[in-house]
């Protein structure tokens, strides 16, 4: 065995331990060895890997206790620095050659624009094919069956994963409600993997909802960069308010002043939807207040909105945006 206090990551040298400080801590042989291999695979590696290094069960133990292995499926470990969403992804296909990495899951590994943040038990989505075991894996891994054609997968590194347009469709079918699937859709479009929603559309026919999502795909629009943005133009499309023009930029004698999440330039009023993941950041509420100031300089109006006004009070959204169009006494 040999020893070590090096830094930690991928680097192959054993990571900062848990143990008492200065201490110097034994490193398994083949620790090395085990680390170069999950560097290959996003910072994952299986048990039988460990073992084809020479790492044993007491080695294993103990690396956990250290923290320099996570176990993060069944027969499957994180190095430290692992990319956890493409390493946990590789785990739960381990011993499933036939899954497919699907709906949420492959979303997010397409990179779709505005998602909201992952729950941190959210588990990682395989489609599997129709005779298939139909038994579900007891954590971390939830599994669905279906077809899935080769010309509606692709390689990620890889990972078999859903296309963008199967995955747009997949999703959208099984989304709870309108606001979710249009949300998805923006999502998608905004992450430029998809030029339009024509395939993804085509690819619902004929599937179970198909009809019920059919008035949906028009409301699509990649311009909004978060669910909350794609919710409150939802709520004025409903209400007969037409929209800002969404990421509005405001340009004042040639020079950007900022872009705006709606813009009603013949108004000069603008919306801005502040969802807490960006917005409730120190750095960013600095900056939202210097872009305010600027465009008040120049004469335009903000009306902000947030995820506790959409769920809370969305008739004041309505009349709030309503009244200051119409520049009429507001409760602004």
């Amino acid at each position: 065995m040999s020893t070590s206090r090096g830094p930690s990551g991928h680097s192959g040298k054993a990571p900062a331990a848990r143990d008492a400080p200065g201490r110097v801590l034994s490193v398994p042989d083949g620790y090395r060895d085990a680390v170069r291999i999950a560097r290959t695979q996003d910072g994952m590696i299986t048990v039988a890997q460990t073992k084809s290094v020479g790492l044993t069960q007491s080695n294993l133990r103990t690396l956990v206790r250290r923290g320099w292995f996570t176990p993060v499926a069944r027969g499957c470990y994180l190095v430290p620095g692992a990319a956890r969403l493409r390493a946990r992804a590789r785990a739960a296909l381990v011993g499933r050659p036939w899954a497919v990495v699907y709906g949420i899951t492959a979303a997010r590994l397409h990179r779709f624009a505005g998602l909201d943040a992952p729950a941190d038990d959210e588990p990682i989505h395989l489609l599997m094919p129709r005779d298939a075991a139909r038994a579900q894996p007891v954590r971390g891994v939830r599994l669905h069956w279906g077809s899935s054609p080769a010309g509606q997968v692709v390689n990620l590194a890889g990972l078999p994963v859903t296309s963008p347009a199967r995955t747009v469709a997949d999703l959208v079918l099984t989304a709870p409600g309108r606001a979710e699937a249009v949300a998805l859709m923006d999502a998608a479009l905004g992450s430029r993997r998809l030029s339009d929603l024509t395939e993804a559309k085509a690819l619902t026919f004929g599937r179970q909802g198909s009809r019920r999502v059919a008035a949906w795909w028009n409301l699509a629009d990649g311009r909004a960069q978060s669910v909350l943005e794609t919710r409150v133009r939802l709520l004025l499309l409903d209400h007969g308010v037409t929209p800002g023009e969404p990421q509005y930029a405001v340009i004042d004698n040639g020079t950007l002043v900022a872009h705006v999440d709606f813009g009603w330039p013949d108004k000069k009023v603008y919306l801005e939807a502040d969802g807490a993941r960006f917005h409730g950041r120190p750095d960013a509420v600095l900056a939202d207040r210097y872009r305010q100031n600027e465009l008040a300089r120049r004469g335009w109006r903000v009306v902000r909105v947030t995820w506790s006004d959409l769920e809370r009070r969305p008739s004041w959204i309505i009349e709030t945006i309503r009244a200051t169009l119409a520049d009429l006494p507001n409760s602004l």
